[in-house]
């Protein structure tokens, strides 16, 4: 009887057992040197004595061994391949151009070679079917592009053979040509098996058409067992396509009958199917799973698969205390590392400067997002880029010049980043490995700390990425603009990944779905089991078309999906318990955010299993962990905290924002958060307002406390350009930066709002005596109000645009650049006290500044308020009204102080809670 906790390896090391005598002589062939550790675990277990054990390998060492000339590294190969192609085609592209398509040519050319496809037969095919694209019954001739598109389809077929004469001459081979030699001159096959007297090969699935070959042509030579790692479940029936390539290899090549293949999938087990809302919250759940179960079982015997390589490192801080032991057999995408960043962003600085003969200058978001990046940070003093920073957005630096920048930074680093002429070609290769190189002899001052070695490790891997694409660019004599170096190096950084240390034999298991093969647990977690990943979905790189791959036997994205459903389905047929996980995120472009359709089909297939139960969740993290607290109860501390900002200065802007929204006021002014100020590239409305704004007071600013004529005001139109030049330079440093683009737009729409202005200043002065009072007049004052029956102190605060006479009377003017229409300066008292209708955040601004004067100024015997709108110049000086009248001196003291008693009285009762309100437009610091 099967023992249940046998696992595949289990059973060819019990076949090996069985004849200890002829393991010395006998290759094993499994899919990976994981699944070799494994094996050579259990041959120790099951074993009584010492043993000699087997000659063990991965299918890519056996063709090492059958075909031993130097075997292509892809980059080497797509260099190789150019090379090839220039020698080919009478008017080739350059190697920036070719790099859009030669990796996906040269894995083409392979997998026809690993498929044994006729190449004469499919690229003849091919460029038929290619012509017929452009064929037209009208006999009209092809354009320049056709004619250029038949032409490389022409040139397709004949660079394979070109490519592939190239290679045998210079005895080197992809592994495509590698096995396909192998199997079409089997003649040097039974040379290489001298002194083996068995093969074993077990846990194969996908083999392509030259593996099927082989393994046929060692079953002539030699006796051959194979064994299958599948589960009667899927391979009995057609339709299952979990069992697609193992069907055919059963039978086309057979199996041993030591081969034990059982329907285990369908065996008593738990399965767990939950759904987080991000992918990185997958993490939080598995830590939960582990935590909560992980003293119950056997460590090794549990597997945490990760689907997604960017969740490799949350996951391990999310390793609970009570796993003591952790192997990590998926290695850590170098592309995920700070350094990958940092390199891309020194790229796009260089490709973004601009130069002159003695110096460059840096686009600011290049020069910023570089020097407060992780990897510089060791290099700055403390407080030295904020002040920086500072500096360089008081004068709106739009470009940073280096020198600049050395002055601020004297670190050679600095020099090496920012350079005075920015690299071109190969010299940008040098130059980063000059970067790294500094780095490195900073960072080996502080070896004995964690990041730091980490930041080593990561220098190591970027050094001979960088330092192999150098090479090969002097060996084969290309260049590359900037652009197309940093796509070749990031295709390189992409394929690289950072092997981790451990124990492969004991503890927990962290593994991709690749380095699962042959290997078998009880408990097995499985994360991002969506659709677009698991399984990937149909997406094929291929300039051969689907249906022409699948008439020549090629490999398209249905065998795809079937290698991943054979994946799936066979991490199930050996467990016990199974949590597979899902998630949302739609973030990426490989997930759609829906769960597999894997998951699906388990549902439906074990929904009358009775010894199969599966069960839903919602994984939702501890709120009071996870969550972002927006409501807040009004303790006496945070009233008291209320209290205090009253008593300071209290603008109406604020009393606005808390009208808007009381969390976005909380969170501004109570608790003080400020967002970061940003060097502004594009004119913002704040910025273009305060540019207004400003000009406005330059102008009118010779005339304060005075009497102001139409003749005077009529000069502006002479003035008002260099003022308003001089305001633009003063935010965005030079001329140039307003001269063309969206800034352009902004400063004429500031011209003409100006000019828009002065003309009408002229009209209202003309019938009527102007004295200009004040210009930005600050407004200020405390003020004792009842709220609750308790007296309180408030400061109010304020800043008036212009204050003056006209006529006598007092008049308080605000400008504003956005719209405002009539009803947005009426305040209806009734309506506020009961309730009713928000307050007119504009009316209330221009009456507390009213309200202000007059308390500052009591001596004012008549006082209008009004707001003009640039983009409603029409209506002119546009009055505050209160309760439908216009508002004078009696109505402004009167009325003014129950409102804010009002809007008071709801800012510190206890039972209102500080909240977000749903309806607010705009909040600067709520989440919702």
């Amino acid at each position: 009887m099967e023992n249940p906790n046998e696992t595949f390896l289990d059973e060819i090391a019990q076949y090996l057992l069985s004849d200890t005598k002829a393991m010395r002589n006998t290759w094993v062939i499994l899919p990976s040197q994981r699944a070799i550790s494994f094996l050579k675990k259990s041959l120790i277990e099951q074993s009584s004595g010492a043993l000699f054990l087997p000659e063990m390998m991965t299918i890519d060492k056996v063709l090492d061994k059958f075909y031993e000339v130097k075997k292509l590294d892809g980059l080497t190969a797509l260099f190789e391949l150019f090379l090839v192609y220039q020698k080919t085609v009478k008017e080739p592209q350059d190697f920036d151009e070719f790099l859009s398509w030669g990796r996906t040519a040269l894995a083409d050319f392979n997998a026809v070679d690993r498929y044994l496809v006729d190449p004469k037969e499919l690229f003849g095919f091919l460029n038929d079917a290619k012509a017929i694209e452009l064929w037209n019954l009208n006999n009209e001739p092809l354009t320049k592009n056709e004619e250029e598109y038949l032409k490389f389809w022409e040139s397709f077929g004949e660079l394979y053979y070109d490519f592939k004469a190239h290679c045998n001459e210079n005895s080197i081979a992809t592994s495509g040509q590698q096995i396909r030699s192998i199997v079409e001159n089997p003649e040097e096959i039974p040379s290489k098996l001298q002194g083996v007297n068995q093969v074993i090969i077990g846990g194969l699935n996908a083999l392509s058409n030259a593996e099927t070959e082989l393994i046929k042509r060692l079953k002539k030579e030699i006796k051959t067992e194979l064994f299958w790692d599948a589960d009667a479940y899927y391979l009995q029936s057609n339709i299952e396509e979990a069992g697609t390539f193992i069907r055919r290899n059963i039978q086309i090549l057979g199996k041993s009958k030591w081969n034990k293949i059982e329907e285990r999938i369908v065996r008593p087990k738990e399965i767990n199917i939950t759904f987080c809302a991000t992918s990185f919250g997958q993490t939080k759940a598995v830590h939960d799973i582990l935590q909560k179960e992980y003293p119950n079982v056997d460590p090794t015997s549990t597997a945490v698969i990760l689907n997604e390589q960017e969740l490799l490192m949350p996951m391990l801080y999310q390793i609970p205390s009570n796993v003591d032991k952790a192997n990590i057999t998926m290695g850590y995408p170098v592309k995920l590392t700070p350094l990958s960043s940092f390199v891309q962003m020194i790229l796009d600085a260089w490709r973004g400067a601009k130069s002159s003969s003695s110096s460059s200058v840096y686009y600011h978001k290049n020069v910023f997002g570089l020097i407060e990046h992780a990897v510089l940070q060791p290099f700055l003093e403390e407080d030295q880029f904020k002040a920086f920073k500072a500096q360089m957005q008081r004068f709106n630096k739009v470009y940073i010049g280096s020198k600049s920048i050395f002055e601020h930074f004297p670190n050679d680093i600095f020099k090496d980043i920012f350079c005075q002429q920015p690299p071109e070609g190969i010299d940008i290769l040098k130059q980063l490995l000059n970067i790294f190189s500094r780095l490195k002899s900073n960072f080996e001052k502080e070896t004995e700390r964690l990041e730091t070695q980490l930041m080593m490790e990561y220098l190591y891997h970027f050094t001979i990425s960088i330092n192999s694409l150098y090479q090969r660019f002097l060996k084969y004599n290309v260049s590359l603009p900037i652009t197309g170096i940093k796509n070749l190096l990031l295709q390189e950084i992409n394929k690289q990944s950072i092997d981790f240390f451990g124990e492969p034999l004991s503890g927990l298991q962290i593994m991709g779905v690749l380095e699962t093969r042959a290997i078998d647990f009880e408990h097995v977690i499985i994360t991002s089991v969506n659709e677009g990943i698991m399984p990937k979905g149909k997406f094929q790189n291929s300039f051969i078309p689907y249906e022409i791959a699948r008439q020549f036997g090629l490999p398209g994205y249905k065998e795809q999906d079937a290698i991943y459903a054979y994946y799936f389905y066979r991490l199930l047929q050996r467990s016990k318990k199974v949590d597979i996980l899902y998630h949302n995120s739609k973030d990426t472009l490989s997930s759609s955010g829906e769960e597999s359709r894997f998951i699906l089909q388990i549902q439906k297939a074990f929904e009358q299993n009775k010894r199969i139960t599966i069960k839903k969740y919602h994984y939702a993290p501890d709120a009071k962990k996870e969550g972002t607290e927006t409501k807040i109860e009004k303790s006496e501390e945070v009233l008291d905290k209320i209290r205090q900002y009253l008593q300071k200065k209290v603008s109406p802007s604020a009393i606005n924002t808390y009208l808007s929204c009381p969390l976005d006021f909380y969170n501004l002014y109570i608790l003080g958060l400020r967002e970061e100020d940003e060097l502004e590239e594009e004119i913002d409305a704040s910025t273009f307002g305060t540019i207004v704004h400003n000009t406005l007071e330059e102008l009118f600013k010779p005339f304060i406390n005075r009497e102001i004529s139409e003749k005077e005001v009529a000069s502006f139109s002479e003035k008002y350009q260099k003022l308003l030049n001089e305001q633009f330079i003063k935010y965005f440093g030079e001329i140039e930066n307003i001269q063309t683009g969206p800034n352009r737009l902004h400063y004429e729409a500031a011209k003409n709002y100006i000019e828009a202005y002065i003309k009408f200043e002229i009209e209202q002065i003309r019938p009527v005596k102007t004295e200009i009072v004040n210009l930005e007049e600050i407004l200020e004052k405390e003020i004792e109000l009842e709220i609750h029956g308790k007296p309180t102190k408030i400061r109010l605060y304020g800043k008036a645009d212009r204050i003056a006479k006209i006529n006598g009377v007092v008049q308080i003017l605000d400008y504003k650049t956005g719209s405002v229409e009539s009803t947005d300066l009426s305040i209806i008292e009734k309506n506020i006290l009961e309730g009713g209708k928000n307050i007119k955040g504009k009316a209330l601004q221009i009456m507390i500044y009213a309200y202000l004067y007059l308390l500052t100024h009591p001596e004012t015997s008549e006082i209008e308020a009004h707001i003009y709108s640039f983009k409603k110049k029409s209506l002119g000086f546009q009055p505050l009204k209160i309760n439908y009248k216009t508002a004078d001196k009696a109505s402004i003291l009167e009325i003014t102080p129950r409102i804010l008693v009002h809007i008071f009285e709801a800012l510190l009762d206890p039972k209102e809670l500080i909240e977000h309100n749903s309806k607010s437009e705009y909040c600067t610091y709520c989440l919702n």
